[in-house]
């Protein structure tokens, strides 16, 4: 065996053959062979190494001997390790080498992460190599994939990719029913993970002690460095962004250091919520969003000035620190004087300077003290409070203390002028409250936390119905706290209870009743929706497993994906939601607008379970009406508005007077530009159900068109009666003061969008009324906006409209083609090309050839009709207007041909056949603006009189006034 192994060389010359020799033999293991043996001892001699390399071996030597002589000192003098490890001093060697060994360290951990490309492409490698669900349509991944995808990623990002692919990863996440996970939350997850990991890189860089703690300044240090990054901090100026650091840093150390040592472990930082609320300031401002919402982010700049100008307000000497009476005219001077006291007692440190007497409040401690004011919800700010109103420092209250307390309340209670309060019923009303919610328990501790948990959620719906959604998200928050605090046993007994007896428990045993976690859960993703936190109310909801979401929750949770543009997530929601319920109209319309076909609908439609026992012939019936209703919804997501009119008026047959369908019908005409036949039909909708709401702005807005603002009067007034807070009647209102006041207007519109940001109608009306102000390029964004949440016929005519505007025909001839291809069908997208073509006079035969197409396509399309006409005048063709216009007033007696045909006449100096024409207007409409002017204009023509030159009136009155302002003078 030593013989053949010390032959290496010649085995190594036929290795096949000794490969197959030596298959059935043992390998010795290295050490018993005699050249390893001989090359170590060669190695250890040092001969034949070069000078560095005999210098890195006796380094290495003397550091050994020194390790060694430090330990057996240690053995002699004790066994008590030592736990204080001297600080190297600045500038020493030591110093300078744990410098470099740092910055080493952090430049290699910031090589290991993922860089944005790498992230693209492992992505890409996920939703290639994934398989998706037949019954989600979720894209998701068995372990299989999941070790085939770390391959290919391997391969083409390299090895530090493959820490994320570890099987202690993949069981971290929920899996189905074949053992698959989906790879969306898998990627979330590394997304996270590398932005946490820079975040600490950055923070370490400026930790000067390397002990995972950063002091203040190195926070402002970190802060300062952010400010650039942040979009609504880059407009600061220079001379507050020191202040700014000091107030933003502090927040930090408030949560993050609850003893107060100075120092916030990096750790909690990168955890704690106020990181994450320093990154919001991320997002562009809007002009919608309100000073006082600004103030509530305590990072935001408007938040930063109104401490700063608070601190300055309450400092009368001006030296730098609040004294007590200083301090008292806080918040217009409600703070009692025992709490002032005990602040200072507290919470303010004794000057180095003077007697005991000298204390005043720094900035910093000033900032402690609107923390915990303004976050008295929190365990930091309820500590900080605390300490202020526990007088002997016993960690609890007693009766006394309530009574000293309370006596200062009442003293300012009844110098405001309010009527008298006894101090001994309010103290032992404050005492009975809290004794039942916390201490008292008819059978136990846990029945009574319990019974506290029961109260908060309770306060919680209470307070959502006020509308009062942040008081309400902080008692469903404080519920869940104390929900974690009972105990397992006390649930575990409930449930047995339950199972051995068949009932359940009484009122007096109802605290035992375990806290449905899931129903709180959503309750504050509610809460977070309504105050426009979407991202906090979908992580809520991700909290949530799937097995277990309700209707309402899966409902709420495809609207959150639907918002953040995660399609196929919400898709999945949704489907969820058709097969618990198939009747579910926002889900049909949320998966129509996706994409998804009449047929795919069917398929969830078939796993949907028969509710409500009904017969087979029953349930077919229903099935055949509600399938044609989800196709006429499928057609108007797909822009075939004549394909889904047809099947409402079908069922219009099947289910006379309904109003959903009527205002369905009325809606997609208004799109269509039939005015006449949607405002008949929104009326029939008033009439079956005068309380309704729904695209009653639409209605608004057609009754302005046709200038009928008696009806559009009455229609406002209704609203505001029935609710003055929806978007609708914000909308309406912002119809109405068009004529008078279009700045007016448009605030009523930005309103509508503040109470729902999703409302479509809200943004096309607001680009209208910008265009109206000379504000295309306002216009634009608006268009935009509308066309995001869904692409409509009216969104890409605003687009165009705004970019001729702007003279920009390139832009605005690509958006009228891109509706010419989503709507082939459309004459409305024809004309709109055709609009484009017909600015220049290169193009005007193009115009009319688009034109022809979309009177052939639609004869009745009037529009084109009129738009043609326009095209004959400025070619000069005054004759060809004419008969074409009176070939459809032969068909359609519209006021809008007519008014067409009377400025035709009118331009050749045909007076008298204009004057008819316009009076013919004003008989089928008698609101009609444009002929009124026309009609009016007519008149003066008849008369001799210039009609663009001002009118006598109003010269003299113009006169008068400077008569009068020159009397003025005078006098």
């Amino acid at each position: 065996m030593s013989t053949a192994s010390a032959d290496g060389g010649d085995a190594g010359g036929d290795g096949a053959s000794s490969a197959a020799a030596g298959a059935g033999r043992r390998i010795p293991p290295a050490s018993s062979m005699p050249w390893v043996r001989n090359l170590r001892r060669f190695v250890g001699t040092g001969a034949g190494l070069g000078s560095e390399a005999l210098m890195e071996l006796e380094t290495k030597r003397i550091l050994l001997e020194i390790f060694k002589e430090r330990q057996r000192k240690s053995m002699e003098a004790g066994a008590i390790p030592s736990f204080y490890k001297k600080k190297p001093e600045d500038g020493s060697i030591s110093h300078r080498v744990q410098k470099l060994a740092k910055y080493r360290f952090l430049k290699k951990q910031s090589e290991l992460l993922l860089n944005a490309d790498d992230l693209d492409a492992m992505w890409v490698c996920l939703r290639e190599n994934c398989v998706i669900d037949d019954a989600t349509g979720a894209e998701k991944m068995n372990y299989e994939d999941f070790c085939h995808i770390a391959t290919v990623c391997t391969e083409q990002i390299g090895q530090k990719c493959k820490r994320f692919f570890s099987p202690s990863n993949f069981m971290k996440f929920e899996k189905d029913d074949s053992g698959r996970i989906a790879i969306l939350p898998f990627y979330l997850y590394v997304m996270r993970t590398v932005s946490l990991t820079q975040a600490r890189i950055d923070m370490s860089e400026l930790d000067e002690d390397s002990d995972g703690f950063l002091q203040p300044h190195e926070m402002e240090a970190y802060i300062r460095g952010l400010i650039p990054n942040l979009a609504q901090l880059r407009d600061m100026p220079s001379a507050f962004v020191q202040m700014y650091c000091r107030i933003a840093a502090r927040k930090f150390f408030f949560f993050c250091d609850p003893h107060r040592r100075g120092k916030a472990c990096i750790k909690k930082v990168l955890l704690s919520n106020c990181l994450q609320e320093l990154m919001e300031l991320h997002q562009e401002s809007e002009e919608e969003v309100t000073d006082t919402e600004q103030a509530e982010n305590w990072f935001s700049l408007t938040s930063a000035q109104r401490i700063c100008d608070m601190f300055l307000a309450l400092d009368k000497d001006t030296n730098g620190t609040l004294s007590k009476q200083e301090l008292k005219e806080y918040a217009d001077g409600t703070l009692t004087d025992i709490f002032i006291e005990r602040v200072f007692d507290e919470h303010v440190r004794r000057s180095k300077v003077g007697g005991g007497n000298s204390r005043e409040m720094d900035f910093e401690s000033f900032l402690d003290f609107v923390l915990a004011l303004e976050n008295k919800d929190t365990p930091e700010g309820l500590t900080y409070l605390f300490r202020c109103l526990d007088l002997n420092g016993r960690g609890f209250l007693t009766t006394a203390d309530i009574h000293t307390l309370f006596r200062d309340v009442h003293q300012k209670w009844i110098e405001g002028g309010n009527y008298e309060l006894c101090i001994e019923d309010v103290r032992d009303e404050i005492w009975d409250m809290g004794c039942f919610l916390v201490s008292s328990s008819p059978a136990s501790n846990e029945a009574g936390m319990s019974m506290k948990v029961e109260s908060l959620v309770l306060h919680g719906d209470a307070l959502h119905g006020e509308k009062e959604f942040r008081r309400a998200l902080s008692a469903y928050k404080q519920a869940m706290q104390y929900s974690k605090s009972i105990p397992r046993q006390a649930t575990t007994n409930a449930r047995s209870l339950v199972a051995a007896t068949g009932r359940s428990p009484s009122p007096n045993s109802s605290s035992l009743a375990p806290l449905n976690e899931n129903e709180v859960k959503f309750k504050i993703a509610l809460c977070h929706s309504a105050l426009h936190e979407h991202r906090e109310a979908l992580q809520e909801m991700e909290g949530i497993p799937s097995k277990v979401r309700t209707l309402k929750m899966n409902l709420m949770l495809g609207k959150l994906y639907r918002i953040s543009r995660n399609n196929r997530a919400a898709a999945v929601c949704y489907k969820e939601c058709l097969r618990q319920c198939p009747y579910v109209f926002e889900a049909v319309t949320a998966l129509a607008e996706m994409g998804l076909s009449s047929k795919e609908f069917s398929l969830i439609f078939s796993q949907a379970p028969n509710r409500g026992g009904k017969p087979p012939g029953e349930s077919l019936d229903a099935q055949r009406w509600w399938n044609r209703y989800v196709e006429a919804q499928c057609c108007i997501a797909s822009h075939d508005y004549k394909g889904g009119l047809d099947i409402y008026v079908d069922l219009m047959q099947r289910f006379p007077n309904n109003v959903h369908i009527l205002l369905e019908i009325a809606k997609v005409e208004a799109i269509i530009g039939r005015n006449d036949e949607a405002i008949m039909n929104f009326e029939k909708a008033r009439l079956i159900d005068p309380n309704i709401m729904t695209y009653m702005d639409e209605y608004a807005i057609l009754l302005k068109s046709k200038s009928d603002y008696t009806k559009l009067n009455k229609l406002v007034h209704d609203m505001l009666h029935i609710d003055p807070a929806r978007p609708e009647t914000c909308l309406a209102l912002a119809a109405l003061w068009e004529r008078k006041d279009e700045r007016k207007a448009l605030t009523y519109a930005e309103k509508s969008l503040r109470v729902d940001d999703r409302h479509i109608t809200g943004y096309i009306m607001k680009g209208n009324l910008h265009l109206l102000l000379n504000r295309p390029d306002l216009a634009v964004t608006d268009f935009r906006g509308a066309q995001e949440l869904r692409a409509d016929l009216r969104s890409y005519q605003g687009l165009v409209r705004a970019y001729l505007a702007l003279s920009k025909c390139k832009d605005a001839l690509f958006t009228a083609r891109e509706a010419m291809k989503v709507m082939h069908q459309s004459a409305k997208a024809l004309k709109l090309v055709g609009d484009v073509h017909a600015i220049s006079s290169s193009g005007r035969e193009k115009a009319r050839k688009f034109y022809e197409s979309a009177i052939r396509l639609e004869p009745g399309f009037l529009g084109a009709a009129l738009a043609l006409a326009d095209l004959h005048v400025a070619e000069g063709r005054n004759k060809d207007a004419v008969l074409l216009l009176e070939r459809y007033l032969r068909q359609w007696a519209d006021d809008s041909l007519h008014i067409k045909l009377a400025q035709v006449f009118a331009a050749t100096n045909m007076l008298s056949d204009a004057l008819s024409h316009y009076q013919s207007a004003l008989r089928i409409n008698p609101h009609n603006e444009a002929a009124k002017k026309g009609l009016e204009r007519l008149e003066k023509q008849m008369k001799g009189v210039d009609p663009d030159a001002p009118e006598e009136d109003e010269e003299n009155e113009a006169d008068d006034v400077d008569g009068d302002q020159d009397d003025a003078e005078l006098l």
